[in-house]
């Protein structure tokens, strides 16, 4: 059975697991280039928690696929940034498009309007995905630059997206 919920700062040891977990090749079209672990370790510890909402998909407790919104700007919360990763063994499940599909839903509920992504060009899967939720592409051969429109927001039912561990813990819910 697979979770998707809202990641926060209790999660990165399994961010950092799923990551570390990554083949290089996934590495490299996830972070647009070479990733080793001391990178990883990095980013993961530098979350900016208050400009990033990251939303996460487990299989029993293991994380299997993130999808990372970063706004660049928070005063202008029109756009923002987006960044996804599935562990090899779990692509072709869905897995990918259910995180974006959340994390729309999420920004929109938010105001955002776009989501803006860059990936190596030879990320066809992350091109498909994108165009398959109406995104527009521009490439120079090297690297991909995505946008995908959001619709204006919507009323958005309650449970589509589930609390991180420390706002149920804080709620005393379990």
């Amino acid at each position: 059975m697979r979770l998707i919920r809202r990641l926060g700062p209790g999660d990165v040891p399994a961010l950092l697991a799923h990551l570390l977990g990554l083949s290089q090749i996934d590495r490299r079209l996830r972070f647009c280039g070479a990733a080793s672990d001391s990178l990883i370790r990095h980013y993961c510890a530098t979350i900016d928690w208050g400009r990033s909402l990251l939303l996460g998909c487990f299989s029993g407790r293991n994380l299997v696929g993130a999808i990372h919104l970063l706004w660049s700007d928070p005063a202008r919360s029109d756009a923002v940034e987006f960044t996804l990763s599935v562990d090899r063994q779990e692509k072709g499940k869905g897995i990918g498009t259910e995180l974006l599909q959340r994390a729309m839903n999420t920004a929109r509920s938010r105001g955002v309007s776009r989501l803006n992504f860059v990936c190596p060009a030879e990320d066809e899967p992350m091109q498909r995905l994108a165009l398959k939720m109406g995104g527009r592409l521009l490439t120079d051969g090297v690297q991909v630059d995505g946008t995908i429109e959001l619709a204006r927001p919507t009323e958005m039912p309650a449970f589509a997206v589930a609390p991180a561990k420390e706002e149920l813990r804080r709620s005393g819910t379990r």
